[in-house]
């Protein structure tokens, strides 16, 4: 389970599902000196989408604007009055064997770019196609709409505005 607490994720494991122990945070801290994640984790997901292994999609500097290189028109747009800034970051386990998953690395190429939302949510292999698919809040709040990337979770692009408009 990943639980954010005190303005970053932390980790914690059970057996049974009614103990737990905290196994500290998710991620180091980040460098002073980085350009996207200079403050703490916030919402994100843990996935484990088929052919890839365990992903962590999670928004990093969320109280923060930021458009990041490549970024699209509607992406740098589409958080201006939601007040929870869209970026996003994949990382995954150092040691995927590890039945704890304690230690995780985030991708060098981070931050992602194109159509990102706000708000990630669990990453699954398409039935059809190549491509990976990840539903996302569209400016910070509903309508959830869905995501699509290649493998590496790098790139994303709004494949269906409309995926979810309950509200």
């Amino acid at each position: 389970v990943m639980h954010q607490g005190g303005g970053t994720w932390e980790h914690l494991t059970s057996l049974d599902l009614v103990h737990w122990t905290r196994r500290g945070r998710v991620f180091a801290p980040p460098p002073k000196n980085s350009s996207w994640d200079k403050d703490a984790e916030c919402d994100g997901s843990l996935s484990f989408p088929a052919g890839l292994g365990p992903r962590i999609m999670w928004t990093p500097n969320c109280n923060h604007k930021m458009v990041a290189v490549g970024e699209s028109a509607h992406a740098s747009q589409m958080d201006a009055s939601s007040g929870d800034f869209a970026h996003l970051a994949v990382a995954e386990p150092a040691d995927p064997e590890d039945p704890m998953l304690l230690d995780w690395v985030k991708d060098a190429s981070n931050p992602c770019t194109g159509d990102i939302p706000s708000f990630p949510d669990a990453v699954w292999k398409s039935e059809v196609g190549d491509h990976y698919n990840m539903l996302g809040a569209l400016g910070g709040r509903t309508p959830w709409a869905r995501y699509t990337s290649d493998a590496k979770l790098l790139v994303w692009k709004q494949a269906d505005p409309a995926f979810a408009t309950w509200a």
